[in-house]
Order: C-alpha cells, then structure tokens, then sequence
C-alpha cells in the first residue's frame, strides 16, 4: 500500500512536497535539510541516524490522498504524530469520560512512540486518520513467546460502518504474526454489544476461562 509523506518539517514547518529534498529517521519524523544538518544528521525525537528520504516522482506526487481506492489504508504511527491521530486519541479518551487533554495526549503517545513500547497503526480514508489501534508489547510466560495487548481501538463516530475497526483488527492480527506473537488479547465492556459483535465477526473469541481482576494503586499521574 502506499505510505503518506509528510508535508512539513517537523522543527520549522517548512512545506516539503514529495519531491523535495527531505531527511527521516527509522520513525519516519521528518526534517528539511537545514534542520537535519543542524541536528548533525540525529534525530532529537529517538536519537537515530536521519537519512535522505527517498524522492517521491510527479505521477505519484499527483496521486489520491492515503485511503481512497475503497477501503481505509493502515498505517504505523511514529513519534512524528499526526495532528488527526493525537485528535482521535484524545476524543477515545473522552468517550471514557476524561477531560480533553491534546497537549497530554500527543506527550503519551509520543513518550509509547519513541520508547517502542507500543505499536499505533491508524487507518486513513480521504488523507485522514479516521480510527486506530494500540497494541502493547507482553509476553507468555508459559508458551515462552511474546504476546500483544489490544489495549485502544477507537473509530470516529463519522467514519463508523464503513469497515474501518475490522481493518484495524485484521491489521493488528496480521502485525502480530509478523512480529511473531503468539496471541492477542483485548477486553471491552460487558454492555458493549456492538464492539462484541465486530469482534466475533473478525474471529476473536470470548474468554469463559479466566476472570480479570484489579487493584487501584492509588497512583494518579
């Protein structure tokens, strides 16, 4: 599928078309020469090498935006955030009744990011973020194998119906498999039947095994 670049530098939000003259690190933060060569060729967001971004052709500078050939195009999300995917994180977080928080919202996701200890891949139709997955890195101790946690799926409520949670799903089942995982896990509210049905229809199956059980630290950052 085809990747979306990004348009501006990330230090002086200079435009930076498909064909320009661009530097990225291995997260795809990207920087226009000047500031890549005032950085000495590291990226300050992870610290790794920046290099020359691969110039994109002008049939393929003129092409549809990311998401427009009939389903939702899934892409991996860096530390370089997207101001639709902060925006989708911050609305998930509101349907579970926090207050809005941006500023809080992009820290977090870029703090997972940077850290490599999750895994965000957003779904885009028309150029823009309509929904996304987080999946955190665990690990079996008794199948000795690593695991993922779908711990955040969230869609806009305009971009719902329209296939875009099963993509996410399928896209998070195919990464684990990639990555080698034994399994996923996900859990969601008792009175969530819509979520329960999309689920079930993607070949998750219900846990009748185990119970979850928490204990609240008292540790509120």
């Amino acid at each position: 599928m085809g990747l979306a670049m990004n348009t501006h530098c990330q230090a002086c939000a200079a435009s930076l078309d498909p064909g320009a003259a661009a530097y990225i690190c291995s997260y795809e933060c990207t920087w226009c020469a000047a500031c890549a060569e005032g950085h000495d060729g590291v990226c300050p967001n992870c610290e790794g090498e920046l290099v020359r971004r691969p110039r994109r052709g002008a049939r393929a500078a003129t092409a549809a935006p990311l998401g427009t050939a009939g389903e939702p195009a899934i892409r991996e999300v860096g530390p370089d955030l997207p101001a639709s995917v902060v925006a989708l994180f911050d609305q998930y977080r509101r349907y579970y009744g926090r207050a809005g928080d941006l500023d809080g919202a992009r820290r977090f996701l870029r703090a997972r990011a940077i850290r490599a200890e999750s895994i965000i891949l957003a779904a885009y139709a028309d150029g823009e973020a309509r929904g996304f997955v987080q999946l955190y890195p665990i690990h079996s101790s008794v199948r000795l194998a690593p695991a993922l946690l779908l711990n955040d799926l969230y869609v806009a409520a305009s971009a719902r119906g329209q296939g875009v949670g099963r993509a996410l799903l399928d896209a998070a089942v195919a990464r684990a498999r990639a990555d080698g995982a034994a399994w996923l896990m996900l859990e969601t509210a008792r009175d969530n039947a819509a979520a329960q049905r999309l689920y079930a229809a993607a070949g998750w199956q219900r846990d009748d095994d185990f119970l979850t059980f928490r204990i609240d630290t008292g540790v509120h950052p």
